[in-house]
């Protein structure tokens, strides 16, 4: 799933072309060795495991510039945010049936001088 996902959200022009590279959304961290200041951290947990899997995916958009990642945020919820459930994302292993925004989240200003924002999607499988 979280290889999908990142293979998804790499598809999209306009979000690349907001972050520093072409591989600045990853899983968990951001590698040390990478020097990039507008990049994308995403993780997931587990809500539910019946017949349908739920997961809560976190977004975490990192720039020194508040109003890029203002940008950033509003393209990764206009690409992933689907209420009626009318895009199809999946490959031969995988099918997610659903992703969609969640209140919560915010805005802050961390020590370093980096502004970040978190974003919360329920994801469906």
């Amino acid at each position: 799933m979280i290889k999908l996902l990142r293979q998804h959200l790499l598809e999209n022009e306009k979000l690349l072309s907001l972050l520093d590279n072409k591989e600045a959304i990853y899983h968990l961290e951001k590698p040390l060795k990478v020097k990039a200041d507008h990049f994308i951290v995403f993780n997931e947990r587990l809500l539910e495991d019946k017949y349908i899997k739920t997961y809560q995916l976190t977004f975490n958009i990192e720039s020194p510039n508040v109003e890029k990642v203002i940008s950033i945020e509003e393209e990764l919820i206009k690409y992933l945010n689907d209420v009626r459930c009318e895009k199809l994302i999946k490959n031969e292993d995988t099918f997610i049936r659903n992703i969609q925004v969640l209140n919560g989240g915010g805005k802050i200003r961390l020590p370093e001088g980096n502004w970040r924002s978190v974003i919360f999607f329920l994801l469906k499988l």
